[in-house]
């Protein structure tokens, strides 16, 4: 349950920028570069997410992480 809910800020994040570029590549100038940067933009906006959640619950991250 906790990885579901750490992960679901950086799931939505990256549906939400899909869901955007599809719209914003359909036609027009902005489809051969929103092509292009498309896995590059998704990949960058899931780990600025994924460093925002770290951010707000550091606690509960360490707690989710194996003891070595």
């Amino acid at each position: 349950m906790l990885a579901l809910g750490l992960a679901t800020p950086v799931l939505l994040t990256a549906a939400v920028l899909e869901l955007a570029l599809a719209c914003a590549a359909r036609s027009g100038p902005v489809a051969a570069v929103a092509a292009a940067s498309r896995s590059w933009l998704v990949a960058v906006a899931a780990l600025t997410a994924l460093a925002a959640a770290w951010a707000v619950h550091p606690e509960a991250w360490l707690q989710a992480l194996p003891r070595a």
